[in-house]
């Protein structure tokens, strides 16, 4: 996959922001732990270049990934009125359903298996999902890894949880 430099990266990004987020007033950007370290490749680090970019609001977090993955497990388990919380667009649902794998596991030693594409999406995910956990919008992080249900298109109750 080609590497995206930073200084071209949030300008691209922010130009997008403009068309597809006009009328919103303010954003908050989400880095992970690692974007308060400076290396030889760059005197300043990835922190730093997002506020010369003028990116004000922003946070450095550090995700706990196991937490994490259980926060979004259970934010996505939600129900409201007996209908999913959040939802997704069907265009968009394949895509979506990979990206929230998480993981894959190696069935043997049970270690992530990363795959250079959807692993990242996924570490937005659990960014988002450590940050609400954070303040306290997710509270209950001790829900099954998998949602089964009887409903179509979920994972049948007659089917293992997680780990089982």
């Amino acid at each position: 996959f080609p590497v995206t430099i930073l200084h071209e990266f949030i300008p691209r990004i922010q130009r997008h922001i403009q068309v597809l987020f006009s009328g919103i007033g303010g954003f908050y950007e989400l880095l992970p732990h690692d974007a308060k370290r400076r290396d030889g490749n760059s005197p300043k680090s990835a922190e730093m270049v997002f506020r010369d970019y003028g990116c004000k609001n922003l946070e450095v977090i550090y995700v706990h990934v196991e937490e994490a993955i259980r926060a979004g497990n259970t934010y996505l388990g939600r129900l409201i009125g007996g209908v999913p919380a959040v939802q997704v667009d069907p265009l968009h649902a394949a895509l979506m359903g990979s990206c929230l794998e998480l993981y894959t596991r190696d069935p043997d030693s049970g270690d992530p298996i990363k795959d250079k594409y959807y692993e990242h999406v996924s570490d937005n995910f659990k960014l988002i999902m450590q940050f609400l956990l954070n303040n306290g919008v997710i509270k209950e992080v001790n829900a099954p890894m998998i949602m089964p249900s009887d409903k179509p298109g979920y994972l049948p109750t007659s089917e293992p949880i997680y780990k089982e």
